[in-house]
């Protein structure tokens, strides 16, 4: 084993929980998020691997954007060279807002579209359904409230008698 071989391990080690801190916190996250992971990571192992503090986080952010799954959509058009920072990117980037998630999260997100498309849920009948909702507009009234409007009368049936594993808002 060479001597370069612990920092590797570390560095991989380091990223990993970088990266199961921010997906475990959030759906999406921005290099910036990885970084302050990163940081607060690299402040106790630094010394051990003889690497600097701050070369130390870099590594572990970039290995993070490396290992994430790139959200922020490429550009559609050539930038000309004079229009680009010396770094190479775009001005017409915001720096550092690329937005990055996981597989796992993916994953799961398609579980749930997948469900929002399979019929297979509750139904409600429109008897049942119309009942129940006169009952509750009546109950609301006498509570000096309001009756539910056109929209949240529509958003209701869909949610009762939609017929889907998941209910959505949202068409699928």
């Amino acid at each position: 084993m060479t001597e370069r071989a612990p920092c590797i391990q570390i560095l991989g080690l380091l990223t990993w929980v970088s990266l199961w801190s921010a997906d475990g916190d959030r759906f999406t996250w921005k290099d910036t998020h990885l970084q302050t992971e990163a940081d607060r990571l690299a402040r106790r192992v630094a010394q051990v691997t003889g690497q600097g503090l701050q070369s130390l986080a870099d590594d572990v952010t970039m290995a993070g954007a490396r290992r994430s799954v790139l959200l922020t959509p490429p550009e559609l058009n050539p930038v000309p060279a004079q229009l680009r920072h010396d770094t190479g990117e775009s001005v017409f980037r915001v720096h550092r807002a690329e937005q990055y998630t996981s597989a796992k999260t993916l994953r799961l997100e398609k579980v749930v579209l997948d469900a929002a498309r399979t019929v297979g849920g509750f139904r409600m009948s429109d008897a049942d359904f119309d009942a129940a909702i006169a009952r509750f507009n009546a109950r609301a009234v006498a509570d000096g409230g309001h009756e539910l409007n056109g929209g949240q009368l529509k958003l209701a049936h869909r949610f009762a008698n939609g017929g889907h594993r998941i209910a959505v808002l949202f068409p699928v």
